[in-house]
C-alpha cells in the first residue's frame, strides 16, 4: 500500500508542471484511501489539489477508521496556501437493495472544529445515486459542472466556500 501512495504522489507531481497547475482526484473502491493517505503524506501535494471526490468508496471501513482518526483532521491535512479542499463524496446506492452497503461508510468523516477556525478540510455530501444506471459521461460532466462552479466561488462573499 505504501508503495502505491508513492507512486501516486510521484505520478501526480510529474503532471503538474506549472505552478499554478491544481488536481482533481476521483477516486472509487479503497483507491480513495490510496488518495487520502497520499495526501497526508505530501504538503506539496495538499497545497496543489483542488478536491478530492468519492463515487462510492470505501471511506469510513472496518481497518481504515483507525487511519482515519489519526490522520483525516485539519492538522494533519492543513496547507501551505492556507485554504480548504473539498472532500466530496456520491453515496453509490442500489434502489433495489438501498441498505445492502452502508451509507456512512462511503463518506467522508468531519473533523472536530479547530480553535483558529480556519478548516482545511471541507466536508461535502452530494447525496445518494445509483452510480451503475448512469453514463459515465453524464457523471463527470454533473462533475465538472459542480466543481467548476464550486471551485469558482471559493472565497467569494455569499457564495460558497
Amino acid at each position: 500500500a505504501e508503495a502505491a501512495v508513492t507512486a501516486l504522489i510521484t505520478a501526480v507531481d510529474a503532471g503538474l508542471e506549472a505552478d499554478s497547475d491544481r488536481v482533481v482526484f476521483l477516486g472509487a473502491g479503497r483507491a480513495v484511501q490510496r488518495v487520502l493517505a497520499a495526501l497526508a503524506d505530501s504538503p506539496g501535494l495538499r497545497d496543489r489539489t483542488a478536491a478530492v471526490v468519492s463515487s462510492g468508496g470505501a471511506i469510513q471501513v472496518d481497518g481504515f477508521r483507525r487511519w482515519l482518526d489519526a490522520h483525516f483532521n485539519h492538522d494533519v491535512m492543513d496547507t501551505e496556501l492556507r485554504r480548504s479542499i473539498p472532500f466530496i463524496s456520491i453515496i453509490d446506492v442500489d434502489p433495489a437493495a438501498p441498505l445492502a452497503r452502508s451509507w456512512q461508510a462511503q463518506r467522508f468523516p468531519i473533523p472536530p472544529d479547530i480553535p483558529q477556525g480556519r478548516r482545511p478540510i471541507e466536508v461535502i455530501d452530494l447525496g445518494p445515486l445509483h452510480l451503475a444506471a448512469l453514463s459515465p459521461v453524464v457523471l463527470a460532466r454533473g462533475l465538472v459542472l459542480f466543481l467548476a462552479i464550486r471551485l469558482s466561488s471559493q472565497g467569494r462573499p455569499g457564495l460558497a466556500g
